[in-house]
């Protein structure tokens, strides 16, 4: 028999877990309620195996019970409008692994590449070099995009920073921007990504951040995601950003801070995605630039550092610049940071297969609702 202070335990815990995410939808108001069946679809799906007695002990070891794994709950949330969808099983998070100190061996091994003599080996943009105070770029060698560029840190280390340096690589990324639009006025439509190190795709430990920019339409996920939003005002006559952030914070999923909030995102591409708006909409697209970001960001990045994260991917989807006709159909578009962990350095596997790939259902193992405890 179960005592009560253990049972009592178990539904607080089970309050501050994922795998209660029904329960607190159920105990939203009418209002809310409405607003989250509006956004996502939401299914718990029960799972039973059988554990042969030769397999209990390593089981036990590895688990802390065979129960937890004879009987294990799959949530699957997916966003109606975005096709955004997410499996958690809270077994996944629960496998024990071994935590070490992040060796920067191999970080400070490579400290002598072309990025620390930029000036030297790496080449140039036609319009010539942006210079930061801790930043310079260059052009891409090999090109996504016909502008397509890299901010280049003065920190080799990818990891050390300070928000006077973030906010000079953003500062340095939006002049870099605002010059391919003035040398050509088609080119109007920005992207901002830092891969940090070799899990998130880097190719080069270097600290460094990439630009591009482009004509004709937006990249295709930002093109999509400004859809939704025209789809969403006019059938809703509301604003899918505001309502968004809305159904997150009522469930326990943001955290203000200054001019800011953080959304732990419901159904994230990958471990531990968080999302950063303005909470100033007159700024969205007006006086609020990328630079403006650094002080957020740079307490976002250094919370997912604490973490144990090392390797990243953020993304900052960023509206059309410029007077072309079109932009007016961007109006109320957000300035968006995206962030997700990419996993451990040391490890042999990818974090990425076949199921997101190819059946578009990201399977995660962090846990939103404990997630947000640490911002």
């Amino acid at each position: 028999m179960v005592s009560s202070k253990v049972l009592k335990r178990r539904i607080k815990l089970d309050s501050e877990s994922i795998s209660s995410l029904s329960s607190k939808v159920k105990r939203l108001s009418a209002k809310d309620k409405l607003l989250f069946n509006r956004f996502y679809s939401l299914s718990e799906r029960d799972s039973f195996m059988k554990i042969p007695k030769s397999m209990i002990p390593w089981v036990k070891s590895q688990f802390g019970s065979v129960n937890a794994v004879t009987n294990q709950k799959i949530i699957d949330v997916r966003n109606k409008f975005t096709f955004e969808a997410a499996a958690f099983n809270e077994l996944r998070s629960m496998r024990p692994s071994v935590k070490q100190p992040f060796d920067d061996k191999d970080i400070r091994i490579e400290s002598g590449d072309n990025f620390s003599k930029p000036e030297q080996f790496t080449p140039i943009d036609e319009f010539g070099r942006l210079k930061g105070k801790y930043s310079t770029t260059c052009a891409n060698v090999a090109k996504y995009d016909a502008f397509h560029s890299l901010i280049i840190f003065k920190e080799h280390n990818p990891l050390k920073f300070t928000e006077a340096e973030l906010k000079d690589h953003l500062d340095t990324a939006d002049k870099w921007f605002s010059t391919v639009n003035k040398k050509n006025r088609t080119y109007c439509y920005p992207f901002l990504m830092w891969n940090c190190l070799w899990r998130s795709a880097a190719s080069i430990i270097h600290g460094h951040m990439q630009m591009l920019m482009t004509e004709g339409q937006h990249y295709p996920k930002l093109e999509m995601l400004n859809q939704v939003k025209e789809f969403y005002k006019e059938k809703y006559e509301g604003d899918y950003f505001e309502d968004l952030i809305k159904i997150h914070e009522v469930l326990g999923l943001t955290k203000k801070y200054k001019d800011f909030t953080i959304v732990v995102y419901l159904t994230p591409v990958k471990e531990k995605e968080i999302l950063i708006f303005s909470n100033d909409k007159n700024k969205l697209n007006k006086n609020r630039t990328i630079g403006s970001y650094s002080w957020v960001l740079n307490k976002v990045l250094s919370s997912l550092l604490k973490l144990g994260v090392n390797s990243f991917n953020m993304a900052c989807y960023i509206p059309p610049i410029g007077k072309e006709k079109n932009n007016a159909q961007w109006k109320g578009f957000p300035l968006l940071f995206r962030i997700t962990d990419r996993g451990n350095l040391a490890s042999k596997t990818t974090d990425i297969g076949g199921m997101e790939l190819y059946a578009g259902l990201n399977i995660i193992e962090s846990d939103p609702f404990k997630l947000i405890k640490d911002f």
